[in-house]
């Protein structure tokens, strides 16, 4: 088995269960912390949303990981099968997965990944939006997890200017 560290949507429970196709329970769940790092809307990925009745491709923005010496991002750590790893990379496809095992708190006896933006993706175009379903998602998450992680979330994430676009959206798939 192999544990993945969510940062961003995959805080919330129910993103975690919809990625893996599988019911999932809060004892599934650990709460973790990653070393010399702060969270970053950076990642760029296209997608199809809808908008007054009309669909549009438009580049939205997602949650990246970078260094930062010095900070701590927490988030959640949940444990997968070789095969849900698998299915993992595909889901996050603009990303890479990287070992973090010696950067993460607490310690677990089965290695550990995060993903993290490749950096092709991370260059976003000026029109660029984020996404408010997305950063719902992920509001929602942290808020379930209670006020400590909330407050270290946001302390953890750098603000963004990007402008927010209400809708419906699904990520065009991959050629």
């Amino acid at each position: 088995m192999t544990f993945v560290f969510g940062y961003g949507s995959l805080v919330n429970p129910k993103s975690i269960q919809r990625t893996l196709g599988r019911e999932i329970s809060e004892e599934d769940l650990l709460e973790a912390r990653l070393s010399d790092h702060v969270r970053k809307w950076q990642l760029v990925d296209w997608v199809i949303i809808q908008d007054l009745n009309l669909e549009r491709i438009i580049p939205a923005i997602f949650l990246d990981i970078v260094r930062e010496q010095g900070k701590e991002v927490n988030g959640i750590l949940f444990q997968l099968s070789e095969e849900e790893l698998d299915k993992m990379d595909c889901s996050e496809r603009n990303y890479d997965r990287i070992h973090i095992s010696n950067l993460i708190e607490p310690i677990v006896s089965d290695p550990v990944y995060m993903y993290v933006g490749k950096e092709k993706y991370t260059v976003p175009p000026k029109e660029s939006v984020v996404l408010a379903q997305y950063e719902r998602l992920i509001e929602d998450g942290v808020s379930f997890w209670g006020n400590a992680f909330q407050q270290h979330y946001y302390e953890s994430t750098l603000v963004h200017s990007f402008p927010r676009k209400d809708g419906k959206y699904v990520f065009i798939s991959p050629k």
